[in-house]
């Protein structure tokens, strides 16, 4: 059973990981927005391709009011991945807490 334990474990610290990564890449995106960053560059490129995955299906569920003058969808991609984070954390860790 602490085999089973273990690997919850380490599962839930990938994720953990994961996800502040995945909102520093987010935070990254907006910051190469704003300072409108050479396009050809394979990082820029690379950032904006990880995060499109994300943001285009918020994009798409935003009212069209709210996609200009400003794009709120990051903002809205950051509350999820935190809420998430938040909310699977402690729901996992408790699950392990049981199984042991």
């Amino acid at each position: 059973m602490f085999i089973i334990t273990n690997f919850l474990l380490a599962l839930l610290y990938v994720f953990d990981l994961a996800v502040n990564i995945y909102v520093f890449l987010i935070v990254a995106r907006v910051f190469i927005s704003w300072v409108n960053a050479d396009m050809h560059n394979p990082v820029v490129q690379f950032i904006v391709a990880v995060t499109d995955i994300v943001l285009e299906p918020i994009r798409r569920l935003l009212p069209s009011k709210f996609r200009y003058p400003i794009d709120i969808s990051p903002m809205v991609a950051c509350f999820i991945l935190i809420f998430l984070r938040q909310f699977l954390t402690p729901t996992v860790h408790s699950l392990i807490v049981m199984l042991r």
